[in-house]
């Protein structure tokens, strides 16, 4: 499918909106995307190099600001006016440049960002004079949009119901936030699936258990834009009221950004960085001990606040410090962060509760561990390229189910051996040298724990298993892949030994006492590992015995590989402390896993805080 992307700033390296879409771009093969742009003539988007081989249809955006030379009736006229020639131009000159670029292209498919008027004219006509499917996008409500370049009433409501009619027509909408989403799906009955800007993983920095000890100054960052000012004043002022201190330590304001402004007459303590790199700001954000995050409480911006979704979050739930959230309580961060306990929440703007919290926030070591933790937790879940690269694919229908099927990746390993195991087509892992101490466990963690059913999952292809003391009424021993499990009925089942084929992410478990599940998370994403531990738990089984490797940092996002280390401890799992681990000495790759282990949990002790079962 060949798609045409439509926007007021195509994928560049110096806008906002930009780095979004060079993001988004970078999913799709460059032969199956042309763009056209029209773009305000004030503004000068950097490409980035790779993506000057796209074709790219260039035009100038119309003026969206309304002209107010006039005040009162006839201001208001001459704007009506206004734009209405505007709506003329785009129909008879824009629009039919568009469609013959799309007929070029041999376009199969429309994805319109709707962003201003102009592109809000374009989107149905487009969609219907090609007979193509329209995808659309939004960053903000239109209203926003409207307020901001003075559009008259009369104009203002028109371009909104014009705006329903896109949404409408629409076969999916990318919205800003779950929020908006739901209301979306709600209000046009479209599917809307929220598409949050995001970073690699690699960004994510360790969870930080306390503030920096080494100085006496507490650093309070923000990053971005400060369009909230009315929160961000409130700010001020309550630091003003105590001095710039707090709970005995000195408070240094970090700020981060093209530019910032602020009104005071007291004496501050203020660090001024200027613009940086995404990198670098993350560096800084972790340098720091607390990270601001405000969002308006005027009642004007209460539909922005409810639907949008800052990009700063993104960045503060990666840089391992706690975020402070300073935001009504309808505001979509404030939810966000509430539901997955992610932050230290201020709905209030009166000082004294503001004062409160940051006393909390810098005294308080217990919370700001916990709360940290969820936040990098809520990065590696929802926030990496990984998960927007997902996300963006489902929105367009590009949903690759038959490569990510469980059934068929795993049946493909066994199929063609690609683990490489001599022995065992499990891999070299599953040879009797590297499952000589799990052999010899097994049996002792059967009899100290009085474990009568045991459900290997999965089972594998049984070869270390058969030569392993099992000494339960029942084994049963599941996997996804048919095959393998036909020939292990076959070779090893009996009466007291059943084999069968299961889905672990979906299918409904046998209840057992322990569930022994090695070397399987690893091979899964985050999304699927949380889908299985759900229905480890929902299973009604009371232990759980799994893989983790217990001396590493952050986990990582499977990408293309077929697995990765995982240390169940760390985010997004969060698991607590195993109440038995058992080191399996292993010694694959001169002993670069080493701390490869198995851990015992009460499965009722592993809490799941996030939207795993999705």
């Amino acid at each position: 499918m060949k798609i045409l992307l439509l926007t007021d700033m195509p994928p560049c390296h110096n806008f906002t909106a930009g780095l979004v879409l060079d993001r988004l771009v970078r999913f799709l093969p460059v032969e199956q995307i042309a763009i056209c742009s029209i773009v305000h003539p004030h503004l000068k988007p950097i490409i980035p190099k790779e993506l000057e081989i796209i074709p790219h249809l260039k035009l100038i955006k119309p003026r969206e600001m309304a002209p107010r030379r006039l005040w009162g009736k006839a201001g208001r006229l001459l704007a009506f006016v206004f734009e209405l020639i505007q709506a003329t131009r785009v129909k008879y000159s824009i629009l039919p440049k568009i469609v013959n670029f799309a007929k070029q292209q041999q376009v199969d498919a429309l994805w319109v960002v709707l962003e201003g008027q102009t592109i809000i004219r374009l989107a149905k006509p487009l969609s219907c004079k090609l007979a193509l499917p329209l995808f659309t996008q939004v960053w903000d409500p239109l209203e926003w949009w409207l307020r901001e370049n003075n559009i008259d009433a009369y104009t203002r409501r028109r371009l909104l119901a014009e705006f329903d009619e896109v949404i409408k027509h629409s076969k999916s909408c990318a919205s800003a936030s779950w929020a908006m989403s739901k209301t979306y799906s709600h209000k046009y009955g479209v599917r809307s699936i929220p598409i949050i800007a995001s970073l690699p993983d690699k960004f994510a920095k360790i969870p930080a258990t306390k503030p920096h000890e080494n100085r006496n100054e507490f650093i309070i960052a923000i990053a971005g834009q400060l369009y909230a000012q009315d929160a961000w004043q409130c700010l001020i002022n309550t630091l003003n009221q105590v001095n710039w201190s707090i709970a005995g330590r000195r408070i240094r304001l970090r700020v981060l950004g093209a530019y910032f402004q602020v009104y005071t007459q007291s004496p501050t303590n203020f660090e001024y960085l200027g613009w940086q790199s995404q990198e670098e700001t993350i560096n800084f954000l972790e340098d720091s001990d607390l990270l601001y995050m405000p969002y308006w409480f005027s009642e004007e911006y209460r539909l922005e606040a409810t639907n949008s979704f800052p990009g700063k979050l993104v960045s503060y739930f990666a840089a391992g410090r706690p975020v402070f959230c300073h935001a009504p309580y309808y505001a979509s961060p404030t939810r966000y962060i509430a539901k997955h306990n992610a932050g230290i929440l201020c709905t209030s703007m009166d000082s004294l509760v503001v004062l409160q919290k940051l006393e909390h926030a810098i005294l308080n070591t217990t919370s700001y561990a916990i709360v940290t933790k969820n936040a990098t937790s809520c990065f590696l879940m929802d926030f990496t390229l990984e998960h927007m690269q997902k996300t963006f694919f489902e929105f367009l229908g590009l949903d690759s189910a038959s490569k990510n099927n469980l059934k068929n990746k795993f049946s493909e390993v066994y199929d063609k051996n690609i683990f490489g195991g001599s022995v065992s087509r499990s891999g070299e892992g599953s040879d009797l040298l590297q499952t000589e101490i799990v052999r010899n466990e097994i049996p002792k963690i059967i009899r100290e724990f009085k474990i009568k059913t045991f459900l290997d999952a999965p089972c594998g292809d049984w070869y270390w298993m058969q030569k392993t003391e099992l000494e339960v009424k029942q084994y049963i021993g599941v996997d996804i892949v048919d095959a393998l499990i036909e020939k292990n009925k076959e070779e090893f089942g009996n009466a007291t030994r059943i084999f069968k084929v299961l889905n672990l992410t979906k299918d409904t478990l046998p209840r057992a006492d322990l569930i022994f599940s090695r070397d399987l998370l690893v091979h899964l994403n985050f999304e699927d590992a949380f889908k299985v531990i759900a229905n480890f738990k929902k299973s009604g089984a009371t232990y759980l015995l799994t893989t983790t490797f217990v001396n590493r940092g952050l986990n990582e996002e499977l990408k293309e590989t077929f697995w990765r280390v995982l240390n169940l401890q760390q985010p997004p799992f969060n698991f607590p402390k195993p109440i038995l681990l058992v080191n399996e000495g292993c010694t694959e790759d001169g002993g670069l896993y080493s701390d490869k282990s198995l851990g015992l949990w009460l499965l009722k002790d592993i809490l799941l805080s996030f939207r795993q079962v999705m």
